[in-house]
């Protein structure tokens, strides 16, 4: 009789441990080891997407918990920070996006449907970077994959509907493009 489980031995045999095997990662403070930039980390947020690149790791977009964000933010693993590249401009035309070399990331800004690509640009803080292109529009949902060096931003959901845009990030030389399918038709 004494090797019957009680009623809460069932439901929980044995105890779940305490979030093991993970951690809080650092964010350095320290402003002579911040050479790369601001450790302002992004906003909390869901249903956002994440890609390593080299020595980091890039957030896109989201859900703040009011709004749909198109921010893009950059922690690198070594120094321990974090940074947002705000980007400028747009107009820039869809073509391939190049390959090799470093990582950075790059933001727009937040808005519930709206590009703030079309806001005038924010005064650079320390940690900025300023990229230029058409930044995708706020989403959650999506998905983030890399290749070579750029990152690549596919589909998701603005708030209205779903969307099946693919854009790049090139981060050689920041910009930001939409990639658009060639039509490959032929006669038969």
């Amino acid at each position: 009789m004494d090797n019957i489980p009680t009623p809460q031995q069932q439901q929980n045999p044995r105890p779940l441990p305490q979030k093991e095997g993970w951690t809080n990662v650092p964010i350095s403070t320290d402003p002579n080891s911040t050479a790369l930039g601001s450790s302002r980390p992004p906003c909390q947020r869901s249903l956002h997407a994440a890609a390593i690149l080299h020595d980091s790791m890039y957030v896109f977009g989201g859900y703040d918990g009011l709004n749909r964000v198109n921010d893009f933010y950059e922690y690198h693993f070594v120094n321990k920070i974090w940074r947002e590249i705000i980007t400028v401009g747009s107009g820039v035309p869809s073509e391939g996006l190049g390959g090799g070399g470093g990582g950075v990331g790059v933001g727009g800004g937040v808005g519930g449907g709206v590009n703030n690509n079309q806001l005038p640009p924010r005064p650079p803080y320390i940690g900025t970077i300023t990229a230029t292109g058409n930044v995708p529009t706020p989403r959650d949902r999506h998905a983030a994959v890399v290749h070579r060096s750029s990152l690549y931003i596919f589909g998701g959901f603005d708030g209205t509907s779903r969307v099946s845009d693919l854009y790049g990030f090139d981060v050689e030389r920041l910009v930001w493009r939409e990639v658009r399918a060639r039509n490959n038709t032929t006669n038969t």
